[in-house]
């Protein structure tokens, strides 16, 4: 296999897995969506909550939360996995100077810490699971509160329906 096509091979998985990536965090969006959409319809309306519709806004959000852990976990392992392939691709490029060097240059201008005295332009980190992760910790923590909020609801109105 030829340098460009081994290149080719690796560009094709880096755009496969994010690919990937992308359709488990719509899918996560969709689901956090429809959950807090059962919710509204739930709360629709001025008449008070009964114990069954309590326990399951209850499961909803513990659904939710559970939802919220497993795509945490999955961001991880395909960041993991994208962060190997382009480490794979750096590396062809710095072995094989006739594949350019546009993923090390990309790499040096967002992803390292480190300035030249010929730019001083201050460099962000574009670390996007940073900013999923705290979605995510947004929505667990939301389910988390409503969850404790409902229970004791749910323990208040017990000793009165016994």
């Amino acid at each position: 296999m030829t340098p460009v096509e081994r290149f080719r091979l690796c560009w094709d998985h880096v755009n496969r897995l994010m690919s990937r990536r992308q359709s488990v965090t719509s899918i996560y969006l969709s689901v956090n969506a429809a959950i807090i959409g059962a919710l509204a319809y739930m709360l629709k309306g001025s008449h008070p909550l009964t114990l069954g519709q309590q326990v399951a806004m209850v499961l909803l959000m513990i659904a939710g939360i559970v939802a919220c852990s497993l795509w945490r976990r999955l961001v991880l392992r395909y960041s993991a996995l994208l962060d190997w392939w382009y480490a794979e691709l750096r590396s062809l490029e710095q072995r094989e100077p006739e594949l350019g060097d546009l993923v090390n240059r990309e790499f040096a201008a967002f992803y390292q810490r480190r300035k030249t005295s010929a730019d001083t332009r201050s460099r962000p980190e574009l670390h996007l699971t940073v900013y999923e992760s705290r979605l995510s910790w947004l929505f667990t923590v939301t389910y988390a509160v409503f969850t404790v909020i409902l229970l004791g609801l749910i323990a208040l109105e017990l000793p009165a329906m016994l």
